[in-house]
């Protein structure tokens, strides 16, 4: 019995080039049958309206859980707190009408710009386990991003209630954590 390498060869051949085809042939299928032929048109929403403020702690609490909330223009918040052993929750409620007047008189008399650019000169209370803030402002289509240690927003009427909305929404949903 000879082995014959030749015959072997082109069987080996065939069963790559047979592979390859059918390979070949099956994504061709996959692509003309997956993909959509209409045309896709995004819609674009129109500019952005109201408000958004989304605020933000850190420093002293980070061994405790710092706190965030989201509130919108409709009065609707979010509230994340943490406790002690790193376990949170996250709540959801509305601002009283009052409330939400208050902040909208407050957003739409601070001068939003001015205050982005103005410069914190003192010792950040996050330097010596103090707390600090941080927020985002959306106005219509502006937003504005705000520091307490980077920008000089301490004694603002907006950011003095921004800071108290931290401790009011620990005092409503602290005990359900």
């Amino acid at each position: 019995m000879t082995y014959n390498g030749g015959y072997m060869l082109k069987h080996i051949y065939l069963i790559f080039i047979s592979t390859f085809l059918v390979g070949f042939f099956a994504g061709v299928f996959v692509f003309f049958e997956s993909r959509n032929t209409e045309t896709d048109t995004p819609v674009l929403s129109g500019p952005e309206k109201g408000f958004e403020v989304i605020g933000y702690t850190y420093g002293g609490c980070e061994r405790m859980g710092c706190a965030s909330y989201r509130m919108q223009d409709d009065g609707s918040y979010s509230y994340i707190a943490m406790d002690r052993v790193g376990e949170g929750g996250r709540f959801e409620d509305s601002l009283s009408e009052k409330r939400a007047d208050e902040l909208m008189t407050l957003l739409n008399g601070s001068d939003l710009r001015a205050l982005s650019e103005s410069v914190f000169t003192s010792t950040c209370p996050a330097s010596y386990d103090g707390l600090a803030y941080r927020y985002e402002i959306r106005e219509g289509d502006v937003r504005y991003s705000f520091d307490s240690c980077k920008q000089n927003i301490e004694g603002t009427l907006l950011f003095d209630l921004l800071a108290q909305y931290f401790e009011i929404f620990r005092t409503l949903h602290g005990k359900a954590i």
